[in-house]
């Protein structure tokens, strides 16, 4: 077991989930987020760029296993903060094909360095 969290998500033991899908953890979720942001946004010409942090996330729904999502993402503010280096954040959602719902909308913030 990697978590320290003894529930049947974590486990596979204990009481059968409430729903009939077996559902991924919101934090697996959010760890895709980076591989489809890499997608989205190209950055040319820096030396140097990182994930800085996130503002906020939240887990709505869990995602059904085997569902398909995608990342839409909306670049809330884009600021100088020293030479050669941009502070990025936006605002993302996890979509759930066919779910109507999103599966994770974190707000990211990105660095980037000349």
């Amino acid at each position: 077991m990697t978590t320290t969290v003894h529930q049947w998500i974590h486990t596979r033991s204990g009481p059968p989930p409430v729903r009939s899908v077996e559902r991924s953890h919101g934090y697996l979720t959010l760890s895709l987020v980076i591989t489809l942001f890499a997608s989205l946004l190209e950055v040319e010409d820096v030396r140097t760029k990182f994930h800085y942090g996130l503002d906020k996330v939240g887990f709505p729904p869990p995602v059904p296993v085997d569902s398909r999502v995608r990342l839409v993402a909306t670049i809330r503010s884009v600021a100088s903060i020293g030479e050669g280096a941009v502070r990025i954040s936006l605002d993302a959602v996890v979509e759930i094909d066919g779910g109507g719902q999103a599966g994770v909308w974190p707000s990211r913030v990105y660095r980037f360095y000349r």
